[in-house]
């Protein structure tokens, strides 16, 4: 009914008002038009360029993980092929001189395996099935030896013992101390298929951060996820340890769909997401660019509305 009454008041009206009202809507259309477009191409400008930049930034902290990775494989390589290192770890006590002698040798062998990772702040372990164990340093890798065997990552590790496996520690966590990643490998002989120990190359979570702390920013974090969608990693530490289903969802599907960059909704805020898979570790190291926060730093969304005012006013001065 009010409309009835507008718009019957409007017809009312002479020619020069109904023009000039026509004229005003048209001008205020027109910039809001041409504002939405400017920044639609702006938005659309900014994730093709800023996907293209951090897709070789990706590529360079994979890289310098698959280094990571190659030193490990030599230094598992050398324990697993190892006589000495065997006959600690599968041999029988003897008397106290052969016991001295042994472990004498072992600590000879450790430095020569350590000295594969010498390049990282990381410890080795290795532990066997006569109860021996052996640690480039103790304190570095707080666990009990006792407990190891039935641990998760052991039993993980043996289920699986041809493969060297990646895994967060998350009983060493929950206990309040560091966050560690831990590469493990079952040693086994290979005529027989006898295991005769696991090693463990034990990683400080913050030694991944130096991979890509440098590249971090407000609104542009790393995030680095393992195949059961638990956050192994980032540079934001309350998601360290957690689970993220739905961005493990992202990425599997940008994998299989080869997609540069992503939209979507993660942790309850618009993000773009990029993301390299890194075989060698099954871990999806993933970009997480806040889509509001990075838009809001090229396009000022005030500016543009105080322009669109001075030109609908400079229009209206001119009628």
């Amino acid at each position: 009914m009010k409309i009835k009454q507008y718009m019957q008041r409007f017809e009312q009206q002479g020619l020069v008002f109904k023009l000039f009202i026509v004229m005003v809507v048209s001008i205020i259309a027109v910039c809001l038009l041409t504002s939405l477009v400017t920044i639609r191409m702006s938005e659309r400008l900014f994730t093709e360029t800023f996907s293209i930049t951090n897709s070789k930034v990706l590529s360079q902290i994979k890289s310098s993980m698959e280094s990571l990775n190659d030193s490990i494989v030599n230094a598992v390589s050398h324990a697993s092929q190892n006589g000495t290192v065997k006959n600690y770890l599968a041999g029988g006590e003897g008397d106290s001189i052969t016991a001295a002698s042994t472990y004498f040798s072992m600590g000879q062998q450790m430095k020569q395996i350590k000295s594969n990772v010498d390049a990282y702040d990381v410890g080795v372990t290795v532990v066997g099935v006569n109860g021996r164990s052996y640690s480039s340093d103790w304190s570095y890798w707080p666990v009990e030896t006792s407990d190891l065997a039935d641990s998760l990552i052991t039993r993980h590790t043996v289920d699986q013992p041809r493969r060297l496996m990646y895994q967060y520690d998350e009983e060493t966590a929950k206990d309040g101390k560091a966050n560690y990643i831990i590469a493990s490998k079952a040693l086994m002989e290979r005529t027989s298929d006898f295991l005769y120990g696991t090693i463990y190359v034990t990683i400080r979570e913050d030694q991944f951060k130096r991979f890509y702390n440098n590249f971090t920013s407000t609104g542009n974090d790393i995030v680095i996820l393992d195949s059961n969608g638990r956050i192994v990693s980032s540079n934001k530490d309350s998601l360290i340890g957690t689970f993220s289903p739905q961005l493990l969802k992202d990425v599997t599907e940008m994998q299989d769909q080869q997609l540069s960059y992503k939209n979507a909704d993660v942790m309850g805020k618009s993000h773009i997401i990029l993301s390299n898979y890194i075989p060698a570790y099954d871990f999806y190291l993933v970009n997480l660019i806040d889509r509001q926060y990075a838009v809001g730093q090229i396009i000022n969304v005030r500016d543009i509305a105080l322009i669109c005012i001075a030109i609908v006013a400079a229009a209206l001065l001119t009628v």
